[in-house]
């Protein structure tokens, strides 16, 4: 899981490997009006729509209001020169998500909670014993993101860890899919070109996600 630092006013971002050259961000006050207008018709044709059907799989496990995910919540666009890959940051008080566009296909492959992700980054105080209980199942998570992405992965493939053992979010899973779980560095497994990394928090809502590709 990437440790992050952000400003309360920023989006969170994890470490994710640099852009390419060329592959730039775009804020919406650097566009021209050809360019808002081009946004506004891929966001009610293909944005909005990935994100109800990413939101259609993960229903209660969803942190936030799918009506909030709205045009004027858009920060930046990464992928300025390379129309094969192109992803869109929104903002919506405490979550960053990111929608992305690769080789014609458009998904959710990004979400971060700053308050998830901030008692992630902070070390327990506890009084008694740590909480090492899970909000899901490695057959949930299978199922999920089978839903999600159309791949069945074998149990060997996906890995759960407590929250409670590393950090402050008690109760929570950390879910590392379509790795090697057996390998301490979960070294990612090419069978299915696709994985995930997901926190779920004490409530079973999703913290972080994040597919590759």
């Amino acid at each position: 899981m990437p440790t992050i630092t952000a400003p309360s006013n920023k989006p969170i971002v994890a470490a994710k490997p640099q852009p390419l050259p060329g592959n730039l961000t775009k804020r919406p006050s650097e566009f021209t009006d050809e360019e808002k207008q081009e946004f506004t018709n891929l966001f009610l044709t293909k944005l909005k729509p990935a994100a109800e059907k990413w939101a259609s799989v993960y229903t209660n496990r969803v942190p936030f209001n799918l009506d909030d995910l709205t045009a004027d919540k858009f920060v930046s666009q990464l992928g300025r020169n390379r129309t094969n890959h192109r992803a869109y940051t929104f903002v919506m008080g405490d979550i960053t998500f990111v929608v992305q566009e690769f080789h014609g296909d458009t998904y959710v492959n990004y979400l971060a909670s700053r308050r998830g992700m901030g008692a992630m980054n902070t070390l327990p105080k506890l009084a008694g014993p740590a909480d090492l209980s899970m909000p899901v199942t490695r057959e949930q998570v299978i199922d999920l993101v089978e839903a999600d992405s159309g791949k069945r992965f074998p149990p060997n493939e996906v890995a759960l860890t407590p929250t409670g053992q590393s950090d402050s979010l008690m109760g929570g899973a950390i879910v590392e899919v379509g790795k090697d779980a057996s390998n301490p560095e979960f070294t990612h497994v090419t069978t299915k070109e696709t994985s995930f990394s997901l926190t779920f928090g004490p409530d079973g809502k999703l913290v972080y996600y994040e597919r590759d590709p």
